[in-house]
């Protein structure tokens, strides 16, 4: 057919007047859609956007049910989108996807819709259109499209790690599409570069430079003196020393022929040496050839950090702390081999429990490490009072609702060691109302951060209510020793002798699980006078025979019998008053006591 081979050989005018011939001609032709759409394919070719709408309409309503309807939807939302028409784009576009789903004129209107979508300023929803189109399509054009876009947009974005995974896609399926147009990928391949995708540059620049010469291009010498460079940085020495020294036969004398010289210099040490102790003399050499403060020095420094750096050896790159700052100012990355190093000594000294030398570390590089440590480096915090440390690994957890409530839990005492103790009791309030819904006892512990909390705060009120807690949740505990002593003392000064009595009791029945009498003879004493204050003689004369036991100075006996004396002498028991008075004047006749129990002896 005349008509298809003009459309085939690029004839597109010849196609629209041959095609309207035949229609005049044949009006009636059964080939009438057919070549309608020819001419509209010739159209699209040609911009000729108003032509094609007018035939469109027409296609539209006489053939309907023609197998070219798709492509017919796919040419009019296309150029009511180029004309501005948005809202009749879009429902051209919507017809297509929605009555065409399987054909792959569905998705090049996914691409075109797109970039509509673009233009209007809706990045997101080209994307998804964009995307759609891609992992839909068998037309390796098509995804071809769809992924330069994506790379594009991802790119600008700063997403650089997507951009690279759409744009090596055409790489490695297309290649042949980035000679579309040599400027704009060259382009492109540099603004990968100055994000450090050169491996990804390189494989684009050298298809656009496969069977080029230099009179092929105005950019030869740049782009062949870039494809060294993009090599080279990613690793590919033997490759980067061929077009290095292509470069060098091309333009021996050219505007980069120094940088050229002294790169290949540097591949001279290194290239296709496997030896890794040979190469870090290589790097030591240059080093002293070349000088810590020139490129090639400052290379080195970072090439032997790398070796160590892969050998695990963290110490030895640590100790080249000041030559890696140095080298960064051309190496950026070096800043990353010495913060990876002081990671990975952080971690081993994690796990072997060297605390303070990881937390140094820690703090020093301001490390974020990985949160399968999380555990180690709270526990390292919180023993080494790095309390910022630690609020920020409970922080984020909690914000990832993962083990919230030890999370929580693990926040409040920060907060409590720390001295932020109204934060705490907010904190601490979390816990326990979330412990008790999940009827969880292992967090109880935090009613002792509560009393102390409360103490610090001087609340007495709240404080005895916690020492009640304590006292009800740990029955019988050793660790309840000083929160009763508390409670004994704020009872003192509120002169409540039933609190003296009931926590002074409890603070005895711990001493006595302890055998350790630390608060004895000052404990019995005052809950002595309180029970007195009762009128508890018999009480009394208990807690005083139990205190004889103990191991005490003689002044300390002499009052204690002064008080039974003076506890029988209540209870109407005037042989045990007197004998308990002779003994307190006899082991202490001059001091206080001893006197009063000599006046009480002359008076029975």
């Amino acid at each position: 057919m005349d008509l298809r081979d003009s459309y085939e050989k690029g004839q597109y005018r010849n196609v629209i007047s041959l095609g309207s011939r035949i229609l005049n001609d044949f009006p009636n032709t059964l080939f009438h859609p057919e070549i309608v759409l020819y001419q509209m394919r010739a159209l699209f070719k040609l911009k000729g956007y108003q032509q094609i709408i007018n035939l469109s309409k027409e296609y539209l309503k006489d053939y309907s049910g023609d197998g070219g309807v798709a492509e017919v939807l796919l040419y009019t939302a296309y150029v009511h989108s180029k004309l501005g028409f948005t809202s009749y784009a879009k429902y051209y576009f919507v017809r297509l996807f929605e009555e065409h789903k399987d054909s792959e004129f569905k998705n090049w209107g996914l691409i075109y819709y797109g970039d509509d979508r673009i233009s209007g300023g809706k990045k997101a929803e080209a994307m998804k259109l964009y995307k759609d189109a891609l992992y839909n399509t068998k037309d390796i054009e098509i995804a071809t499209i769809a992924a330069y876009r994506l790379g594009q947009i991802y790119l600008e974005d700063l997403k650089i790690d997507d951009s690279e995974f759409y744009l090596s896609k055409i790489v490695e399926g297309n290649p042949q599409f980035l000679l579309n147009d040599i400027n704009r990928n060259y382009k492109l391949a540099k603004d990968l570069s100055e994000h450090n995708k050169t491996k990804l540059s390189a494989n684009m620049l050298r298809i656009l430079l496969k069977d080029k010469k230099f009179t092929d291009l105005d950019d030869y010498e740049t782009m062949l003196k870039d494809l060294g460079v993009w090599l080279d940085m990613s690793g590919q020495v033997e490759d980067a020393y061929t077009e290095y020294e292509r470069y060098l036969k091309i333009y021996d004398y050219g505007m980069f022929d120094k940088l050229v010289r002294d790169n290949k210099d540097k591949l001279l040490f290194f290239r296709d040496e496997k030896n890794e102790t040979v190469r870090l003399n290589n790097y030591d050499y240059l080093v002293e050839q070349y000088g810590h403060d020139s490129d090639i020095g400052k290379q080195a420094v970072y090439e032997k950090s790398k070796v160590l750096y892969d050998q695990k050896d963290f110490n030895t790159v640590l100790s080249m702390e000041n030559d890696l700052n140095n080298s960064s100012s051309i190496f950026p990355d070096s800043l990353n081999v010495l913060k990876n190093s002081a990671l990975g000594l952080a971690k081993n000294n994690l796990k072997n429990s060297n605390c303070n030398e990881a937390i140094i570390l820690v703090k020093k590089f301001e490390l974020k490490l990985d949160q399968s440590e999380d555990e180690q480096l709270y526990n390292c915090s919180m023993e080494n009072s790095q309390y910022k440390i630690a609020e920020e690994i409970t922080k984020r957890r909690i914000a990832q609702s993962e083990d919230t409530l030890k999370w929580l839990y693990r926040y409040s005492q920060v907060l409590i060691n720390s001295g932020k103790y109204r934060e705490f009791l907010k904190i601490s309030d979390e816990v326990i109302s979330m412990a008790k819904i999940e009827k969880n006892s292992n967090y109880n512990e935090i009613y002792y951060d509560r009393y102390k909390a409360f103490d610090m705060l001087q609340d007495n009120d709240k404080v005895l209510d916690s020492v009640a807690t304590i006292d009800k949740l740990f029955k019988d505990s050793y660790k309840n020793l000083q929160s009763f002593k508390t409670a004994v003392d704020i009872a003192k000064n509120k002169k409540d002798d039933l609190l003296i009595e009931k926590y002074g009791k409890k603070v005895l029945a711990i001493q006595d699980r302890l055998n350790s009498f630390v608060e004895t003879p000052e404990i019995e004493l005052l809950i002595t006078t309180s029970l007195q204050h009762q009128n508890k003689f018999s009480e009394v004369i208990q807690v005083l025979e139990n205190l004889l036991k103990r191991d005490l100075s003689n002044d300390i006996k002499s009052r204690v019998y002064y008080e039974m004396g003076s506890a029988y002498n209540n209870l109407k028991n005037i042989q045990k008053a007197k004998e308990s008075f002779q003994k307190s004047f006899e082991l202490s006749p001059n001091n206080s006591w001893g006197r009063l129990s000599s006046d009480f002896l002359k008076l029975l």
